[in-house]
């Protein structure tokens, strides 16, 4: 009975003294108890220490609270530890560890809360760019990332096909970018350039990037690259100055359409009227014998098509079609043109050697990514416009004349009605042949927008002034008749004798004369010898 009593007892005074022990776990050594939230509205900014941007100040917006001070500082990623137990002001804080960059900046307080602000911290230095190329849908994407693995937003990014400009782009805030182009069936040649750019920053702070470049398929190290601004950078050339057709007697490709990369266009670009748009795909010899950028021969050059045909070629697919144009290895020489333009009045000023040309293979393919179709359609009998740049070497139309040709394998050519506008040529033709696309150079005094040499001009308004002068001398002298005068005129116009005085003749005169009666005639008078007057 003792033994019960006892631990029941026992139980009594343990469970007294629990609550006693819950509550001592609570308290400090002091026997105060533990902040529970920070002080409310406290906000803090920071400077950079004068001359120097390797330390800040921070100022918080007002005391903290008893018992809550800041721990650490936290810039990125990067944890800075505060040994000062100033509650309101935290001096020379370090941060020239930190690698250059922009960062967020944070104060954790000592309860692991932490206030934060909008305003960044900028370390300035040099950085790194690392480009990442990678093939989406057959379209390109870049990732563009500093040394340290972080974006960079707002970088442009060039993408070129054997070190030609053909697109640009701006990567987003994940240093990402998808250009709109799809990728040409070679890639060898593809490669991004991103160029060495600074940004800015108050108060004084710059970041210098340092560029780069790389190719969607491996390269070797030692080619090198020309920027925008001449610097030189690794790998291969960034955009250059192309080549122009030369103006000499002929005109041959150095290499055959089938060994020059393609750069693909954007496939069906739209509607109009009647017609279907249908864009572009092209090899660099055609990019380089015309002098423009990809992205501007993409832009402006196209095929137009009546939607009938379009229909009947396509169906209800989900294909799209392109015109190819790919650089000719066939040779068009004088004998060719001069063939052409011979008998022709509107080509009969022009010379066959010193005439550009450009010769073209032209077809049309039919493109499916989903299905990865991508063959050539025949357009016999259906009539098509094309449309393409005036190549910048035959652009001044005081110049040239230029026009287009479709040739056989024989060389023979047939000329087509060619216009040109707003630097844009046009021409219709029965499907799709080679052409070649020649720059008659107009004679010395030819104008820019009649054509008719000035010489010829100035004989035809000489020949006018020629036969008017004829015409007006025939009038006067054959073709005019007298106008005659009046009788009366006439007759007054006759001198008159002077009046006979009849008393002075002599007796000896027959009175009974009848002619004495009517007076002396005139031929009686004239004759009269000179005994006798």
């Amino acid at each position: 009975m003792r033994k019960i009593a006892s631990f029941l007892l026992g139980i009594v005074f343990l469970a007294c003294a629990l609550p006693a022990f819950v509550l001592a776990d609570t308290t400090d050594s002091t026997g105060s108890t533990q902040p529970t939230e920070p002080t409310p509205g406290l906000e803090f900014d920071f400077d950079y220490r004068e001359f120097s941007y390797d330390y800040i100040d921070i100022t918080l917006s007002k005391e903290t609270d008893s018992g809550f001070f800041v721990e650490y500082v936290k810039i990125g990623n990067t944890e800075i530890p505060i040994v000062d137990d100033n509650t309101r002001y935290i001096t020379d804080v370090y941060i020239g560890d930190i690698p250059p960059g922009v960062y967020d900046i944070s104060l954790i307080m000592n309860d692991g809360t932490s206030i934060t602000t909008e305003k960044e911290v900028v370390r300035g230095g040099e950085l790194e760019v690392d480009i990442s190329l990678k093939a989406v849908d057959n379209r390109l994407s870049a990732t563009v990332l500093d040394n340290h693995g972080r974006p960079i937003a707002g970088v442009e990014v060039i993408f070129n096909i054997n070190n030609q400009e053909f697109d640009t782009g701006e990567t987003d805030e994940n240093g990402e970018v998808l250009f709109s182009y799809r990728l040409p069936s070679d890639t060898s040649g593809v490669h991004c350039v991103v160029e060495d750019f600074e940004k800015s920053f108050e108060p004084g702070i710059t970041i210098n990037y340092k560029g780069a470049v790389v190719w969607l398929e491996e390269k070797p190290h030692d080619t090198t690259t020309t920027s925008r601004t001449g610097t030189t950078t690794t790998s291969t050339t960034r955009t250059g100055k192309t080549n122009k057709p030369a103006t000499e007697n002929k005109t041959t490709p150095s290499t055959s359409k089938a060994t020059l990369p393609i750069i693909t266009g954007a496939g069906t670009t739209g509607i109009v009227g009647d017609m279907i748009a249908v864009n572009v795909s092209f090899d660099t010899g055609v990019q380089k014998s015309f002098d423009y950028t990809a992205k501007d021969i993409a832009a402006r050059a196209r095929l137009l098509m009546h939607k009938d045909s379009f229909k009947y070629i396509l169906g209800d697919t989900a294909s799209s079609m392109m015109l190819l144009l790919q650089t000719s290895s066939f040779e068009i020489t004088d004998h060719h043109i001069s063939a052409a333009i011979s008998g022709k009045s509107k080509y009969s000023l022009f010379h066959a050697d010193e005439t550009l040309r450009i010769p073209l293979e032209l077809s049309m393919q039919i493109v499916n990514s989903t299905l990865h179709i991508d063959t050539p359609v025949s357009l016999s009998n259906t009539e098509v416009t094309i449309e393409m740049p005036v190549p910048k070497s035959m652009r001044k139309t005081s110049k040239y004349t230029v026009t287009a040709a479709a040739f056989d394998e024989n060389g023979k050519l047939q000329l087509f009605d060619t216009t040109v506008k707003d630097g844009i040529m046009s021409f219709k033709t029965n499907g799709l042949t080679p052409v070649v696309i020649l720059g008659f150079a107009k004679p010395s005094g030819m104008g820019g927008g009649g054509g008719t040499p000035a010489l010829a001009v100035a004989l035809i308004i000489f020949g006018i002034l020629m036969l008017g002068g004829a015409v007006t001398l025939l009038y006067f002298f054959f073709l005019r008749k007298p106008v005659p005068e009046p009788a009366e005129q006439a007759v007054s116009d006759i001198p008159q004798l002077p009046e006979i005085d009849l008393s002075s003749v002599g007796d000896s005169v027959d009175t009974d004369d009848e002619r004495f009666k009517k007076g002396v005639s005139l031929g009686d008078l004239l004759n009269k010898s000179d005994d006798d007057k």
